[in-house]
């Protein structure tokens, strides 16, 4: 909630973003912000967290109206921009105590040495940058091949035209009559056209 209030108290000189979704994605980002350390934080460490939070999804949300980013859930700013800010908050604020306990649950032996605060920045990084380099690599590849196949319906909806579900219809009626033939080369019974058929035998 320390979060939600941050940016709504910030949505004072927004007129493009509803004041309800504002809210929502403010908690929402203080709960990704301190997922990461949610088992070795000092509790009253989780309300900077989520403050902070709040400004790296109202500031991210902004930057990605100002450079035109499709984005119609905020999904980005919320997940991603204070998914990263949580890992590194969990890198340099963990306690000591809370971390040792958790190394003891999880069985780990640390008798080789402490994972310390740079150590475990250093990782993170990483982590970030796989998921970074993952991510944009396979949407890439996959709206290509949405380009590829739908180009009238995407270059549409890139022209803010609206699309209705009837111009996907053809290919609704593919995927069915590709997956009828399947199902009668297989001898399958599809359970809603025949659930009597499909029902478990005694």
């Amino acid at each position: 909630m320390w979060s939600s209030n941050a940016v709504v108290r910030q949505g004072a000189d927004r007129e493009q973003q509803d004041l309800h979704s504002a809210a929502v994605n403010g908690i929402l980002s203080g709960l990704v912000g301190i997922t990461a350390g949610c088992a070795t934080t000092d509790p009253r460490l989780t309300i900077v967290c989520a403050v902070v939070s709040a400004f790296i999804y109202h500031y991210g949300y902004r930057l990605q109206l100002h450079h035109g980013l499709d984005d119609a859930m905020n999904a980005v700013p919320v997940h991603l921009y204070c998914g990263i800010w949580g890992l590194f908050f969990a890198a340099l604020m963990y306690s000591p105590g809370r971390h040792d306990t958790l190394m003891r649950v999880y069985g780990i032996d640390e008798s080789r040495g402490d994972c310390g605060r740079g150590d475990q920045v250093a990782a993170n990084l990483a982590f970030s940058v796989v998921v970074l380099a993952w991510s944009g690599a396979t949407s890439f590849a996959l709206y290509h091949i949405l380009n590829v196949l739908f180009p009238k319906e995407l270059n549409a909806l890139d022209a803010g035209t609206t699309v209705e579900l009837s111009d996907f219809m053809h290919v609704i009626d593919a995927v069915q009559l590709h997956v009828a033939r399947a199902q009668n080369a297989t001898g399958a019974t599809n359970p809603v056209d025949n659930p009597a058929a499909a029902a478990p035998r005694h």
